[in-house]
């Protein structure tokens, strides 16, 4: 036998050893995991199964656990509510890859200044769901009967995630489009992705420590992808502080605070039509309390 055979028997054994200490695996089928989640139930601390006592736990090909023919999925795979619309309570499912999923408060309140402003009442609208992830506020708007969203993602796993979501979803996927792209490539070559359409709403949930936000806002304002009056939602953190009112061509709206997560509500190119929800006062560094706004003129 050779010494790397000897190695590789060796290696097999403590792996397997640990995996049989740890309560994961059983020679080709597996025990419930340790502390995994199982509905109404979890195996405790001790490794032992609570919920379906004494039935066998079979690891399947996706990383879940078969317990008595039904699929848990593991927790990665957080599972985002369709809040509103034909789509209401339907759950859909996250990437396996690092997102931050957008808090459901935030999407009530953004959802919420959506509708007050009447642009779902024009189901003829285009819709750009950009660093979509889950494609979690796309599918909102299918939801609410806007049939035509683009969705925008460069990671290759998010686009898989969104097809599967729609497939999910049963949404038909000849009015809708899912797009790998870097976002600000695609703002400043709309053309190279075959994109001719303009949009009337866009969202912009980018992670946090990969964007420039003022070559983000600049790239936006200098598109020709958005219809004047285009709706814009900028997502951005608490260590920003605040995004200007106005800049470039572009009328703050909303400027609102959950946690540490902040976002801003524009119109790009305005003809008057929105300026009737513009609320200035919005637009100040969210941490400061009524004492500092005072003494920087906020108030």
């Amino acid at each position: 036998m050779s010494p790397f055979t000897v190695v590789a028997f060796e290696f097999l054994i403590i792996v397997t050893f640990y995996f049989l200490q740890n309560g994961s695996i059983k020679f080709g089928h597996a025990w419930c995991v340790k502390n995994a989640s199982l509905g109404k139930g979890k195996v405790n601390g001790k490794g032992r199964n609570v919920f379906g006592a004494g039935r066998r736990c079979y690891l399947t090909a996706g990383g879940g656990i078969s317990l008595g023919g039904r699929t848990y999925r593991p927790e990665r795979n957080i599972r985002h509510a369709i809040h509103e619309g034909k789509l209401k309570n339907r759950r859909i499912y996250s990437p396996d890859t690092y997102t931050r999923p957008m808090m459901s408060k935030v999407k009530e309140s953004l959802f919420s200044i959506l509708s007050h402003l009447g642009i779902f009442s024009n189901s003829t609208i285009n819709v750009l769901d950009v660093f979509s992830g889950s494609g979690n506020l796309g599918i909102e708007c299918i939801s609410r009967d806007i049939p035509h969203v683009t969705f925008v993602d460069l990671s290759l796993n998010s686009c898989k995630t969104i097809y599967e979501n729609l497939k999910l979803c049963n949404i038909n996927y000849s009015y809708n489009q899912i797009i790998r792209a870097d976002a600000m490539e695609l703002l400043k070559c709309p053309l190279k992705f075959h994109m001719g359409q303009k949009f009337h709403l866009a969202f912009f949930t980018p992670p946090y420590e990969q964007i420039v936000y003022s070559e983000l806002i600049q790239n936006i304002s200098n598109s020709e992808l958005f219809h004047p009056d285009c709706l814009v939602f900028i997502e951005y953190p608490k260590e920003i502080e605040m995004l200007p009112q106005r800049v470039y061509n572009m009328i703050g709206l909303r400027n609102r605070k959950f946690g540490r997560t902040y976002f801003a509500l524009y119109v790009l190119n305005s003809s008057g039509k929105y300026l009737f929800a513009e609320r200035r006062d919005e637009f100040y560094p969210l941490h400061y309390n009524r004492k500092q706004r005072r003494q920087e003129k906020y108030l």
